[in-house]
């Protein structure tokens, strides 16, 4: 019986292993320096600066999650860029979820001179790169300055297909006073009338989400903005 239980534990040993092999031929592997390479199946791969719809998208080739922080310095956090999962497309091909979008992925020795590779950055001449700081401008709640700009924030709403490349994600809470912008600190939101009943003013809980540039639009003048979960068009002042 012994014997039976040591070629029992050999087999299930061999049978690990295999599995753990194949787990590490499958995982991916981020370039440290550049991570829109990596390797995959001991091969290296490039992305592309071509998006697929998600209509394309076959079989989920590979399931996993990558945080890269673009645009931190020693001042500033930076901003979590989510690179997801491969996918092989319908052609065959494979492609990678970047936040809310699909880039093809092409072999590195593949490449042609007419392949544009992807990079972590927005339309416009500004050189506005995904990851740029973006803050509530201190004096009108109803602003965002960034980019070296300041945008106002409209009540014309954009539409999630009119949404294009991802900036960055705001993610602040604020209340104000609607005719003026001006902000109500944080510190006072515990003990004070809240719709500006007893004092005759009108206020406003604005929650800042995600940053997008518009499709067709430059980022050097419009932006698209989530407030309370609906995009508002941003315009330069």
């Amino acid at each position: 019986m012994k014997w039976k239980k040591f070629l029992f534990l050999m087999v299930l040993l061999g049978v690990t292993c295999l599995i753990a092999c194949q787990q590490g031929q499958r995982a991916i592997v981020f370039n440290r320096e550049n991570f829109t390479t990596f390797s995959y199946q001991q091969r290296n791969y490039t992305i592309l600066n071509q998006k697929v719809d998600a209509s394309e998208l076959g079989r989920l080739e590979l399931r996993f999650l990558h945080l890269e922080v673009i645009g931190g310095d020693n001042h500033h956090k930076g901003t979590s860029l989510s690179v997801q999962n491969l996918y092989r497309i319908r052609d065959g091909g494979l492609c990678i979820g970047i936040q809310d979008n699909y880039y093809r992925v092409k072999p590195s020795d593949e490449l042609v001179a007419s392949d544009e590779r992807w990079k972590p950055a927005v339309s416009g001449e500004d050189g506005m790169m995904i990851g740029e700081t973006f803050r509530v401008n201190h004096r009108d709640a109803r602003m965002i300055d960034g980019g070296g700009h300041h945008y106002r924030v409209t009540n014309t709403l954009v539409s999630e297909e009119e949404l294009d490349e991802f900036v960055t994600v705001l993610a602040e809470e604020v209340l104000f006073i609607s005719d003026t912008g001006q902000r109500i600190p944080s510190s006072r939101w515990g003990a004070m009338d809240w719709t500006g009943q007893d004092s005759k003013e009108k206020r406003d809980l604005w929650t800042y989400g995600s940053i997008y540039t518009v499709k067709g639009r430059s980022a050097e003048e419009v932006l698209a903005i989530e407030v309370n979960n609906e995009y508002h068009l941003a315009i330069r002042e």
